[in-house]
């Protein structure tokens, strides 16, 4: 090489060279803990899913015991509407004979009904650290790129 090329750069390729080697150690690297992050997604998974499972079947046992008890309010709403309908007949029969008509045969009445149902506690789910395996032991991870930059001055 010539005293120009060394100055304006010539046909050097060493400064591409490492930069391809850096992109593949950098490619490699990324690679790898894509890998390990979709294992550590992987061992979430099953308590995620066991969570998800438990929190319908909550929502199941709560509207399993709503429905006996929107059932007997409204049975108890029809009893007492058939009452009602009862009591007014003979009432009736007097509006229309021209008779005294007793108002005290109509009476409110209440219907019984439970709320216990709505008195839940929420299941028992797996934490994070319930879900993660034990730790293994590994050597730590390093990134091949750790020093490359900085010792070249970059």
């Amino acid at each position: 090489m010539g005293f120009f090329d060394k100055l304006l750069g010539g046909t050097d390729k060493s400064s591409l060279k490492n930069q391809m080697k850096a992109n593949e150690a950098s490619t490699g690297y990324i690679k790898e803990q894509a890998g390990l992050a979709r294992e550590d997604l992987m061992n979430f998974a099953p308590g995620a899913e066991a969570n998800r499972n438990m929190g319908y079947q909550g929502a199941l046992d709560i509207y399993g015991q709503t429905i006996p008890q929107q059932f007997s309010a409204f049975q108890q709403g029809n009893v007492g509407a058939q009452n009602t309908l009862l009591a007014g007949m003979p009432q009736m029969q007097n509006a229309i004979l021209g008779m005294p008509v007793d108002y005290s045969q109509f009476q409110p009445q209440s219907i019984d009904y439970n709320t216990d149902w709505a008195q839940q506690q929420l299941p028992q789910y797996s934490t994070i650290n319930d879900a993660m395996p034990p730790p293994q032991q590994q050597a730590p991870q390093q990134n091949p790129l750790a020093g490359y930059f900085n010792g070249r001055g970059f």
